[in-house]
This record gives structure tokens, sequence and C-alpha cells, in this order.
């Protein structure tokens, strides 16, 4: 065999040894031209990263302000109808979900717990997905069911961080103070 597959063996055949260029052909200089192309480049780029930084956003031009809709009393009225029986669907629905509190099975009160939780979290979504549907909703109106829906959001987040229950007294107040409100506004 002539040649070993694992490279040269000891004692072994050496590379040729490296014979310089003859007298006439010095070895060439690299070229500068590239170094000096790289360079411009490189600063214009920072040139225009830096103007653009200190350029104003177009998000940031106040654009004029456009006309807020008017909505006749019709409107009003039925955008308050159409929130008021969200809010009659999603207390069945809550209502449906929430089971007895006092449940022997430990795997029943769990999953009703998390049925329920789920149940609150729906809510919460289709209120906001309702005021988006009925534009026409009182302003006072939307803004109590805009609260309840933040009410149940930080009362499912609190009790999924396994708040304790001396701190969780205020958040039912105010979720139930929420949910008043809204009961009042669609009596």
């Amino acid at each position: 065999m002539t040649g070993s597959p694992y490279g040269v063996t000891p004692g072994g055949a050496w590379p040729p040894p490296l014979v310089p260029p003859p007298l006439g052909l010095a070895p060439s200089k690299p070229s500068r031209l590239w170094t000096v192309i790289f360079l411009v480049v490189a600063l214009g780029a920072a040139g225009i990263a830096i103007g653009s930084w200190f350029r104003p956003n177009s998000q940031d031009e106040r654009s004029p302000a456009e006309p807020v809709p008017q909505y006749s009393e019709q409107e009003g009225a039925m955008a308050r109808k159409a929130m008021c029986d969200a809010y009659d669907k999603t207390l069945k629905a809550i209502a449906g979900t929430s089971g007895s509190q006092n449940e022997p099975d430990p795997t029943k009160a769990f999953l009703m717990t998390v049925n329920t939780r789920f149940a609150f979290h729906i809510t919460s979504e289709f209120f906001v997905s309702e005021l988006d549907r009925n534009p026409a909703t009182p302003k006072d109106l939307e803004q109590k069911f805009r609260n309840l829906a933040a009410s149940y959001d930080e009362l499912l987040l609190a009790q999924l961080a396994r708040t304790p229950d001396d701190q969780l007294g205020p958040i039912y107040k105010k979720t139930e103070a929420a949910d008043n409100e809204v009961i009042h506004a669609c009596e």
C-alpha cells in the first residue's frame, strides 16, 4: 500500500519544500481599494442609520382629527339592548359552569373550577368583541362593560397566581361593584 488512509505515517515522506518565487516577480501587496470601498459603505450606512434615528417617525405626525361618528337614539338603544343581551347570555353561561361549590369529588371540583375560570375569560373577551360590533353603545355603558371585563381578567390572573384570600377580597369587591354597575345600567 503506497499511502496511509490516516495521513503521513511516522518516517513517511514529507511534503515538498516551498520554493521561493522567481527573482523578477515579487508577491503583490493586497489592494487597498477594497478596504477603502468597505469603509465608505460602512460610514454611509452608519450615517443613514443615525440620520433615521433622529428623523421624526411618520406615526408621530398627527393627522387631522377624524370626526367622531354620531349615532341616532335608535342606534344607541339597539346597541344598549345588544350589550345587555350579551350580559344575560354570559350570565347564563357562567351559572351553567359553576356547579356546586361543595363537590366531594376533588377531580370534579377541580374541573368545575377550571370550567368557571374559562367561562369568565371567554365572557371578558366576548364583552370586548360585542363592544367592537356595537360602536353605537353609549359611552357610559361601554365604560362599564370594559371595567367589568378588566375586573374579570384581574380576578382570573389573581386566582391563577394563587393569590392569598386576604388579597383576593378587594378584587372580589371590585368585580362585584363592576358587575352591579352593569346590572343597574341594563335594568
